[in-house]
């Protein structure tokens, strides 16, 4: 379940967003988008890491790096977006399959989209159409982990970006992390009525 091939297959992941498992796909793949960046994501990665932007000239490096992901099982390719703002919803799905939730965060990321700080998400700041969706989504990847046998915590990232017409999408599951997260303690403190305005920081000291 922590392979980026499970939650693509729930429909997350970027919007023409495709799973590679050979070279000759990967061609293709980047002939398709005529020279628009992409985004490639090994098949495990955390925190902003395996993963890599890629323009319309590969170097050598970024060659060596795609067959090595190649080698490893593969690599997701995701057309590369201009995020407007980067979410994320956690909870915990017991043995017995039942779920609990907490709330919507919003995460402040680096460059290369690592992890920086996380808090949570002021009422104002999603619609509530928005909000469902998000939570929706949660719903479905906790009942996909479920019936795969899977529980404990896990978290979805989402996020708000713009298109090329300029109206502001949602993609309410950009990734599946079946897993403790650094921003885990923020949204889930809230929901057990713990610590309602906690942040975490990447740069604190604690």
């Amino acid at each position: 379940v922590c392979h980026r091939q499970f939650y693509v297959g729930l429909g997350g992941g970027a919007p023409g967003a495709c799973f590679l498992t050979s070279a000759e796909l990967l061609e293709q793949t980047l002939a398709a988008r005529g020279g628009a960046p992409w985004l490639f994501k090994r098949p495990f990665g955390f925190a902003g890491r395996g993963q890599r932007r890629m323009g319309a000239t590969l170097s050598a490096d970024d060659r060596r790096w795609l067959a090595d992901s190649l080698r490893l099982g593969g690599v997701l390719a995701e057309p590369w977006l201009e995020l407007e703002r980067e979410l994320s919803l956690h909870g915990y799905i017991s043995p017995d399959g039942s779920v609990r939730l907490g709330r919507v965060c919003t995460q402040r990321t680096d460059v290369w989209r690592a992890w920086l700080s996380s808090e949570l998400l002021g009422p104002d700041e999603l619609s509530q159409a928005q909000r469902r969706e998000i939570f929706e989504s949660a719903e479905r990847a906790a009942e996909a982990l479920s019936r795969a046998g899977y529980f404990g915590p896990f978290g979805i990232d989402a996020y708000t970006w713009r298109a090329a017409g300029g109206q502001t999408l949602l993609n309410p599951l950009g990734e599946l992390n079946p897993r403790y997260t650094m921003g885990y303690g923020v949204g889930m403190g809230s929901a057990s009525g713990e610590a309602a305005a906690f942040r975490i920081a990447a740069d604190s000291a604690g």
